[in-house]
């Protein structure tokens, strides 16, 4: 956010005031008395001084700001914003820190960037007929697709997001016995098998599980 280099290098006076020039478009984020760590650098890199600063007039040049401190010795010193996604917008004041907004947009105005409205949400509802997505102002969407699918109806139509699969042959009185039939070819035989119960008979013994019973039909055009 800013840095001053305070000479001579090393010196120790009794506890000077210095004042760290703070950059004009970082100001805004800035709060009046705020208190902020101050750095210093050790000739390869910065680490923290051990004392705060904070936030006041700049002394020098008008309606500016900059951070007061009192240093014991005269060292290269400088104060900095948290800022993880490097968007210019200081963590503490951005609304969506973990991704890059610059904009601060927030369409719904509930205090969450619209950046992070949809992050680590996950909209994936399992139907391959939908196209899952994520929107900031109404969350998890599922728009049809035009992907082959069944929607576990017979005879619907084939459509894109429905299910791709034959119309019924008969009306829905005259259907077969069994379900898994789409559309025979007139007058072919098939086999329908199901299990019956035969009626006591006193000259034999009642059976003692249901017996397997198959018929032939033929379909009807």
């Amino acid at each position: 956010m800013g840095a001053a280099d305070f000479d001579p290098e090393g010196q120790t006076p009794p506890y000077a005031t210095i004042h760290i020039p703070t950059l004009a478009a970082l100001e805004p984020q800035l709060t009046g008395n705020e208190v902020l760590p101050v750095s210093v650098w050790t000739g390869s890199s910065w680490a923290a001084a051990g004392f705060n600063g904070s936030v006041v007039a700049n002394p020098q040049i008008a309606l500016r700001r900059a951070v007061g401190a009192v240093a014991s010795a005269a060292h290269v010193y400088a104060v900095f914003l948290n800022d993880a996604d490097a968007d210019g917008v200081r963590d503490e004041r951005d609304n969506c820190p973990s991704v890059a907004n610059a904009s601060q947009l927030d369409t719904d105005h509930d205090g969450i960037g619209d950046a992070c409205e949809c992050v680590s949400v996950n909209c994936d509802d399992g139907n391959v007929c939908t196209d899952d997505g994520c929107s900031p102002l109404s969350g998890c969407t599922h728009a049809n697709n035009a992907a082959s699918c069944d929607d576990g109806i017979r005879g619907t139509p084939a459509a894109p997001g429905s299910a791709r699969e034959l119309p019924d042959p008969l009306p829905a009185s005259s259907r077969t016995l069994d379900s898994r039939i789409r559309q025979p070819t007139c007058g072919t035989r098939f086999p329908i098998t199901r299990a019956t119960t035969l009626s006591a008979d006193p000259w034999r013994p009642f059976p003692s599980a249901p017996a397997a019973v198959t018929r032939s039909v033929r379909a009807i055009c």
